[in-house]
């Protein structure tokens, strides 16, 4: 029994330091109120228990009450999308590369798809990898250029924040008989 105290503690101090490190004051935020489905961007200037004051972007100050408050998060910086260019782009251009190796012509009657097969898949092998490493180059220098705000979720310790989801379990044993229990589970 003392070994589920000390859970039940446990998880009571992970929610309460994880509101806390997002409240800290100077730390730019992005809140989302439920009643008028709004967002806002802003740095903390006070965080007492009953409401969330901040300095938004635009230099106006703005109370929110901590119960109007569905979704709270945290500014991680910029994020920029070089690796996801460069995965597009290769993929492209090796895509291009071989079909341009298997569509180039050769002498072959009929059935030119496997025509010369050695040196043509040798030669489309060659064309699929310098074309996917162009391409996923340009790729990369695009995503380098596209940067976009990151945002992290901070857990919140209000009502809004618990879902409730039924739960139905029907099991048959030989033994024993039927068995049939319902219940709700809560996440945080």
């Amino acid at each position: 029994m003392h070994w589920l105290f000390r859970l039940c503690m446990l998880l009571v101090l992970s929610v309460v330091s994880s509101v806390a490190v997002a409240q800290s004051l100077g730390e730019r935020v992005r809140v989302t109120t439920s009643p008028p489905d709004a967002r806002f961007d802003g740095y903390v200037q006070e965080s007492p228990s009953d409401s969330l004051q901040l300095r938004l972007t635009n230099s106006n100050l703005l109370s929110v009450p901590r119960e109007d408050i569905v979704l709270l998060e945290r500014y991680m910086g910029k994020r920029t999308y070089k690796k996801r260019g460069f995965f597009i782009g290769g993929g492209v251009g090796a895509a291009f590369g071989i079909a341009a190796g298997l569509s180039a012509e050769e002498d072959c009657g009929l059935i030119s798809f496997f025509c010369g097969t050695q040196e043509r898949l040798a030669w489309t092998a060659v064309i699929a990898g310098y074309s996917g490493l162009i391409c996923g180059a340009v790729g990369m220098a695009v995503g380098a250029v596209i940067k976009r705000d990151q945002w992290e979720k901070i857990s919140s310790t209000s009502a809004s924040g618990i879902r409730l989801s039924p739960m139905l379990n029907v099991a048959y044993s030989e033994h024993s008989g039927q068995t049939l229990w319902v219940g709700i589970r809560a996440r945080l």
